[in-house]
């Protein structure tokens, strides 16, 4: 630019500073607003720097409580009773301890207790001639026969008292829980405990939509009292479970967690209160940094289920043993095959270099992310002794047939859970961008307006003025070379009649 082009555009210029700079005639002037005017714009280009550090890199989360008003589903129950194997079916079955030693400690169990002395070639080969005596082709054969039954560990089952919308009263059905019509009760095979039972409530109201809860509390609770069968808990020690009872998970997919689960000890009256949580990402097209989650990848082997962390780990595990044995451990997937118990130990000794019988992958659970969008439930649980002491004859009276004739023996084998929501609120979590593209672009607007009076304005009249010069500088660099060219050529004249003179 030049002097006049840059003393006009001090003159215009919206920059706060810059005409003050110009209009100064003494050098001391100008030493002062020079001064003033760089440390204004050393702060401009730190408080830039500052504004502009999250942008592209972080994320943070926003929670809020969202009324429902048109109710909650019932979560989807899932109970196993600690003990596996029940003590009767084991004689019945003539399961030794050493083939039950090898079953338990091939499962992925929290053990009080473990040994790993069981996987030898004689107790591999009396566990394989044992289950081919009864044709149990498929691990959870063994656990459904030889394990506790829907009849015998869920004695009553309660769904609310009244409902509103529904226009019914109580709904129990003790003589046939199992079959009824009203929930859907299942056998469910799980790595932890065995078989489990997974209910869900499948009551309809009025209307004919699927029955949910309108009112809080545990007027429209789940009720269930639960039988733990302790007389029939197995005598083996290791490997085993030393807790009397049963677990509990709450889910809206039906999904198990491994770990993640509620005790339910005899004895006990168990109150869940439970509220539903729900995450969700905001993603636009405008979006730069990468979520700090996984938006439904795909996976190898659980093809078509809810992407979950859990559920990825599970799946990355399960990826290898399909890709080793040809076969799914200790679960049912559609289109593939369960591994016989003896068929998985002889395939980890195949493949020492894959550690199949270690469950506890540290790469699969690195390599999984949370999931972005989530649906669970949150549980507060608190505890009283079951039954009360005044009710204690007459429930002895009730329950003749399950041969209760002691307090104890109700006592230590009978426990309670009511499962009810606190409140009919939803915990809503949102992922989002910390800096969005738009939260940057008026920051950095609003530290340029404060430091220095800048703006968009500010930035198209620098470069206005730029063209300005540029134009103006070739212009005259047009107008400059002809007439060098003239006075060259007048110059070369004046040589050649000088030299013509001298001749």
């Amino acid at each position: 630019m030049t002097r006049e082009k840059v003393r006009a555009w001090a003159e215009r210029t919206t920059c706060h500073g810059i005409a003050d700079l110009a209009e100064q005639n003494h050098i001391s002037g100008r030493l002062i607003w020079a001064s003033i005017l760089s440390v204004v714009f050393s702060l401009l280009a730190f408080s830039l720097y500052i504004v502009s550090t999250d942008f592209g890199t972080e994320w943070t989360t926003s929670t809020s409580e969202i009324t429902s008003s048109e109710g909650l589903p019932y979560p989807v129950i899932t109970l196993c009773n600690y003990n596996r194997l029940r003590q009767s079916q084991i004689e019945k079955y003539g399961l030794s301890p050493s083939s039950q030693s090898l079953l338990f400690e091939n499962t992925p169990t929290a053990y009080i207790l473990g040994d790993n002395t069981s996987n030898t070639d004689d107790a591999l080969q009396e566990y394989s001639r044992w289950k081919k005596a009864y044709n149990f082709t498929q691990l959870h054969q063994i656990y459904q026969t030889l394990g506790h039954q829907c009849v015998d560990s869920i004695y009553h089952l309660q769904i609310g008292r009244y409902n509103a919308k529904a226009k019914m009263d109580v709904q129990d059905w003790e003589n046939d829980i199992c079959n009824s019509n009203y929930v859907v009760i299942k056998n469910v095979m799980n790595s932890e405990f065995g078989n489990c039972f997974q209910i869900t409530i499948n009551t309809t109201d009025t209307n004919g939509e699927l029955l949910k809860t309108t009112i809080a509390g545990k007027v429209q609770g789940v009720v269930i009292i639960l039988n733990a069968q302790v007389e029939e808990y197995s005598k083996e020690l290791e490997n085993s479970y030393w807790d009397e009872g049963f677990v509990m998970q709450l889910s809206y997919d039906g999904q198990v967690t491994v770990g993640q689960w509620i005790s339910i000890s005899p004895g006990n009256h168990i109150h869940v209160g439970i509220q539903r949580a729900t995450t969700t990402l905001k993603k636009s097209f405008l979006t730069v940094a990468p979520p700090p989650c996984a938006i439904n990848p795909p996976m190898s082997v659980y093809t078509g289920l809810p992407y979950s962390h859990d559920l990825c780990v599970k799946d990355c595990f399960q990826a290898q043993v399909t890709r080793l044995c040809g076969c799914v451990w200790m679960d049912t997937v559609a289109g593939y095959r369960n591994c016989a118990l003896d068929e998985y130990i002889n395939c980890s000794k195949n493949n020492p270099q894959a550690d199949l019988l270690n469950y506890v992958k540290p790469d699969c659970s690195k390599n999984c992310q949370d999931a972005c969008e989530k649906d669970e439930v949150l549980a507060t649980v608190s505890v009283n002794r079951f039954p009360a002491q005044s009710k204690q004859p007459q429930l002895i009276q009730f329950l003749q047939d399950f041969r209760i004739v002691t307090v104890d023996q109700l006592r230590n084998s009978f426990a309670a859970v009511d499962v009810y929501y606190e409140k009919l609120t939803i915990s809503h979590t949102e992922r989002y961008e910390r800096t969005t593209i738009d939260q940057l672009i008026s920051n950095i607007g609003a530290q340029m307006g404060l430091w220095t009076g800048a703006s968009v304005v500010t930035i198209c009249q620098v470069w206005v003025y730029l063209v300005a010069s540029c134009r103006c500088t070739r212009k005259r660099s047009a107008e400059v070379e002809p007439s060098d060219e003239k006075i060259e050529k007048g110059s070369l004249t004046e040589r050649k009649n000088s030299k013509s003179k001298i001749k």
